[in-house]
């Protein structure tokens, strides 16, 4: 995915990348797929936004330079807040993603949805996981 700071947050009508991408992720027979800048930092997926867990602590892409900030991320990033927790907001490459103890996506049709496999990696739906469903389901 390009950078594209102006209209990196924001979502917006000019969604050509992702229907191109989301277009790749189906012709390979898959549902979804993680999408990269051009650094090959992680940015999302072709859905929705991506978090994960290593360790208890939460992590999720930076997007400033490209990808949505979606409602559902900010409500994942305060529900963290409420529970007592912080979530690192960066630039990481897939293996920080491959290497998590647990992964998660969020946008406003699946809300809060555990990933259980990236490539050949397994993941268990986490208990970090389960807590931000839980606070968000009373939302």
């Amino acid at each position: 995915m390009g950078h594209s700071p102006l209209l990196a947050g924001l979502k917006h009508n000019n969604r050509l990348e992702q229907v191109l991408a989301k277009s790749d992720v189906e012709n390979a027979g898959y549902l979804d797929g993680i999408v990269l800048d051009l650094e090959a930092n992680v940015i999302e997926t072709t859905m929705a936004n991506l978090f994960w867990v290593k360790s208890q602590q939460l992590f999720t892409p930076d997007l400033s330079l490209a990808g949505v900030s979606g409602v559902m991320r900010e409500q994942v990033l305060d529900a963290m807040r409420s529970l007592g927790y912080s979530a690192t907001v960066g630039q990481f490459p897939l293996e920080a993603v491959l290497d998590a103890d647990e992964v998660f996506v969020t946008n406003c049709i699946l809300g809060v949805a555990p990933v259980i496999k990236i490539r050949e990696v397994e993941f268990v739906k986490g208990s970090l996981t389960k807590q931000i469903q839980e606070k968000l389901s009373l939302c």
